[in-house]
């Protein structure tokens, strides 16, 4: 006789879907995905993977190929199963078939061919469940960035050995890059040698400025010196002199006396 355990159990786990492109995966694809993993207590996550054929018609180009794509999505903790490629549009059919109990996706809405919501009928279903996405980062984000920093990205693969074919761009711009990455290397060389020059003079006018403290205090020292002995010679000087004064006093009444 088998026994039945309850759903959301560690024997018979929530079968949770979570689908995407997930191009260029990074840090927004793995906290999705662990969201949906942590979306119940234990859940055992499939994750779908578009192809590439219905991916570029319908969404673009990508920049890694459905297997790039897959063995990515393949190689995060929280993905227990991976489908590729997997419909565009869920239907009960593939529920049924993968045993999915529901599905999750972030708060972006994802429209198929005719501009519909490829989670409409899922959502009717009451098998949707929504997650969030995470702020500053998206693939489109990180294309953005190269796109924006194109030449330095041009000049880091030419630097490292990649020819203008391989990076798919003419003579002229080959060599506009080349020249550029020397008028770099001479401006970097230069405004190196201005801050260790900076950095050098700092040291010496520090040296010259402790220099000239400790000379100021070997003077002050024999001021103080010179000064406590002149007021020494001066008090001797004084004494005498009164010495001298009484002598002379004694003898002027000694003969006042005879």
């Amino acid at each position: 006789m088998q026994i039945e355990h309850e759903k959301g159990s560690p024997q018979n786990p929530w079968r949770v879907y979570a689908d995407g492109v997930f191009d260029l995966f990074h840090i927004g694809h793995a906290r999705a995905l662990k969201q949906a993993k942590e979306v119940e207590e234990n859940v055992f996550l499939i994750v779908g993977v578009s192809g590439d054929e219905e991916t570029h018609r319908i969404k673009g180009r990508t920049v890694l190929n459905e297997e790039q794509r897959t063995e990515s999505v393949r190689h995060c903790r929280y993905a227990d199963e991976v489908i590729c490629p997997c419909p565009w549009v869920i239907t009960l059919d593939f529920l049924e078939a993968h045993n999915i109990d529901f599905v999750v996706h972030g708060e972006d809405i994802s429209y198929d061919e005719n501009g519909i919501d490829v989670y409409k009928d899922i959502k009717e279903m009451g098998k949707y469940r929504t997650i969030k996405r995470t702020p500053g980062i998206s693939t489109s984000d990180i294309i953005r960035n190269i796109v924006r920093d194109y030449d330095d990205f041009l000049r880091r693969n030419i630097k490292r050995g990649q020819t203008r074919q391989e990076l798919n761009i003419s003579f002229i711009k080959e060599k506009q890059i080349k020249v550029g990455s020397k008028i770099k290397e001479y401006k970097d060389k230069g405004m190196n040698f201005m801050k260790s020059w900076k950095n050098k003079k700092d040291e010496l006018v520090t040296k010259f400025l402790d220099r000239f403290d400790k000379s100021r205090t070997i003077v002050t020292s024999f001021g103080k010196y010179f000064s406590s002995s002149e007021e020494s010679d001066s008090g001797e000087a004084g004494e005498d002199n009164e010495i001298g004064n009484t002598k002379d006093n004694e003898n002027g009444n000694t003969e006042k006396m005879n």
